[in-house]
């Protein structure tokens, strides 16, 4: 492990390990990189994929939203910069054992960590018919909910759910043919988001990331989901922003002082960089640096 005089960069969804290769290939020698991820075997994909850049690349297990106790057990009090990609890697995509795609036959599984105890087979086939119903149009925003609820409840009365085909062909039977991909796309994703809790870890992650960055130091967040940004946009704000006083005062007496400055605008991929990856087309970036206390 480097110095802290070295810079330090965390990429918190390590995934496969692209952004930290990228990272570790753009920085000087001395710079190093501490990979997160709560997927072990993309940690291991990772490590693997890394390994060339010795002492400068390291990997951890473990959720973002308890970022701050995973770095204090490895002695790291303060990094330059932190990189959160919120999207789910292709790997994992098309892994059907992990069940997060409709496209492959697998268990309804969808756990990034394997010691979270509730799986989607769980939710799917023991929460009500209000809880999904609120699951799926909150998280995947998805118009036709109640006909995809109400085949759900009714097939499982019958059997449990217990593929991610079975799942495929009831939401499939339930609504529009011409909508059948896109209602796909987002009974699955919704589901993946409350089995992991992804909005909750978001919000615990935020301002733990900005108590571990140093003076100056970026917090970088890609998002593709709707909901994500605005959690994102929102803090970042707040952070910028926090004075409480009324509009009318001369003078802020709250003595709130930003802990963050917004870097740019938000970015948003280019058309040659949706031609070359169809999946970035949602994705937005956003970028805030600590100021200095």
């Amino acid at each position: 492990m480097k110095t802290t005089t070295a810079t330090a960069i965390m990429d918190v969804t390590l995934g496969d390990g692209g952004h930290s290769l990228a990272l570790l290939e753009a920085m000087r020698e001395d710079a190093w990189v501490l990979g997160m991820d709560q997927d072990e075997d993309a940690i291991k994909r990772a490590q693997a994929r890394l390994a060339g850049y010795g002492n400068r690349f390291r990997a951890i297990q473990g959720n973002f939203g308890n970022l701050v106790s995973h770095v204090a057990a490895l002695g790291v009090k303060e990094v330059d910069g932190i990189l959160a990609d919120l999207g789910v890697s292709h790997l994992q995509l098309n892994e059907a054992r992990k069940g997060f795609s409709f496209m492959t036959s697998g268990p309804l599984d969808m756990r990034m960590n394997k010691n979270l105890a509730m799986t989607a087979e769980t939710a799917v086939n023991e929460l009500s018919e209000n809880e999904l119903a609120d699951i799926i149009r909150a998280y995947g925003e998805e118009r036709q909910v109640k006909q995809i609820v109400r085949a759900i409840v009714s097939h499982r009365k019958i059997s449990r759910i217990k593929t991610t085909d079975q799942l495929a062909a009831i939401v499939q039977s339930a609504i529009r043919q011409k909508d059948a991909v896109k209602s796909l796309a987002r009974v699955f994703q919704s589901l993946r988001i409350f089995t992991n809790k992804e909005l909750d870890s978001l919000r615990q992650f935020l301002p733990q990331a900005v108590n571990l960055l140093k003076s100056s130091g970026r917090l970088v967040i890609i998002s593709y989901h709707s909901l994500e940004d605005r959690i994102v946009k929102d803090f970042f704000r707040q952070e910028a922003n926090p004075c409480i006083c009324p509009k009318d005062f001369p003078r802020c007496v709250c003595g709130l002082e930003p802990r963050l400055k917004i870097i740019g605008k938000l970015v948003r991929p280019s058309e040659d960089e949706v031609f070359r990856i169809r999946t970035a087309r949602s994705a937005r970036m956003r970028i805030a640096e600590k100021v200095q206390a």
